[in-house]
């Protein structure tokens, strides 16, 4: 199989070889053949005419426009947690997230502050009936 193979394979000097171009002549008295500058039609001209000025060096891009502070995480946080009935932890993520909302800009007050409320409610809720219990 392999011999097959082998002999279907021409050997690299039966591989024919294109003739190479005539090199052009002149003789060494000529002056050297003088070139004309390629004739420009109405497309070219008026591209030529109507290109805008290169400016070197090339411009800076303008800065981009300061982002937006998102909402804060810990307002979100202090919402879900408020809500959920976790009355020390969200009051807690409560009062980070309303010091940082102060301090940083952003958003999320609306949400800080119900999770408090919420948190205070909870802890309400917890602690009255066990004080009445105790009380009476």
């Amino acid at each position: 199989m392999a011999e097959a193979i082998r002999s279907s394979v021409p050997p690299p000097a039966s591989v024919p070889v294109p003739p190479r171009p005539p090199v052009p002549w002149a003789p060494p008295d000529s002056p050297a053949p003088q070139h004309r500058p390629a004739q420009q039609g109405p497309a070219q001209q008026w591209t030529a005419q109507h290109r805008p000025a290169q400016q070197w060096p090339p411009q800076p891009l303008a800065p981009a426009p300061p982002r937006q502070p998102g909402v804060n995480g810990f307002a979100i946080a202090a919402l879900v947690v408020g809500l959920a009935g976790g009355p020390v932890v969200g009051a807690w993520l409560a009062s980070v997230a309303i010091r940082q909302i102060r301090a940083n800009g952003g958003t999320g007050m609306g949400m800080a502050v119900t999770g408090l409320v919420a948190s205070i409610a909870w802890t309400l809720a917890i602690v009255v009936p066990i004080t009445v219990s105790l009380v009476v």
